[in-house]
């Protein structure tokens, strides 16, 4: 074995030593050749990805994480000095394709070792789909959450409804006998005249042209309504 070649088998020793190393420091290592193909893999889930081992890693990353990887490559495979310290880059969320070829999610950092050969190009990965479930799980709670405040505020509004209209009701009848019954149902007839103007405003978020629409009148209609005075 030549010099050119030992100092290779040895670079290449370190590099598996190192990724094994890194292996305690991150979730997932994939050790990369100076073209940015997968050499080796090391990890909990490495036994499952066996398949990335010789492709390109732009192949193993989903479409919409491929201007990340991309902008990975070009931070991992930029040479460094051969006495040159590690180089360690920030991290980057990528998709990456899952033995099931699901989306596996991590955050992705590159380190760059110099050497007399082809030099060591790891990308250290911690697996984010725990934070991903939890991510998930917390937007349904809050989902269940608003959906039942909105179904008990629902039946508190509806209730309150029915109340007001059984009083408005109540209220008229209770005219009998003071007043004529034509000025008893054109009191009533007003005050529910405005109690709906007053929903379809509602419904409608302050938009009074949608209000009423919502009515079958015109704004100029709408808007009497709800400036007339309210009948006692």
């Amino acid at each position: 074995m030549g010099r050119a070649e030992t100092g290779h088998y040895t670079e290449r020793l370190a590099a598996g030593q190192i990724a094994r190393l890194m292996d305690g420091l991150a979730d997932l290592v994939i050790e990369l050749d100076r073209a940015g193909r997968v050499q080796e893999i090391h990890g909990a889930q490495a036994a499952g990805l066996l398949g990335w081992v010789g492709q390109p890693f732009d192949a193993i990353v989903f479409s919409d994480s491929a201007e990340k990887a991309r902008s990975l490559l070009e931070d991992v495979l930029t040479p460094v000095a051969p006495d040159s310290a590690a180089e360690i880059g920030g991290g980057r969320h990528v998709n990456l394709v899952g033995g099931a070829g699901l989306p596996m999610p991590f955050l992705l950092r590159t380190v760059r070792f110099g050497g007399a050969g082809q030099g060591v190009r790891l990308l250290l990965g911690r697996d984010l789909a725990p934070e991903s479930r939890i991510q998930r799980q917390f937007q349904a709670a809050q989902q269940t959450l608003v959906r039942d405040y909105e179904a008990r505020l629902a039946m508190i509004q509806d209730r309150y409804r029915r109340e007001m209209e059984a009083s408005s009701v109540e209220e008229a009848a209770r005219q009998v006998g003071k007043s004529p019954l034509e000025v008893i149902l054109a009191a009533f007839v007003q005050r529910l005249r405005r109690r709906c103007a007053l929903e379809a405003v509602g419904q409608a978020r302050e938009d009074y042209r949608h209000a009423a629409e919502i009515l079958g009148i015109s704004v100029e209609e709408l808007d009497q309504i709800l400036q007339a005075p309210v009948a006692e």
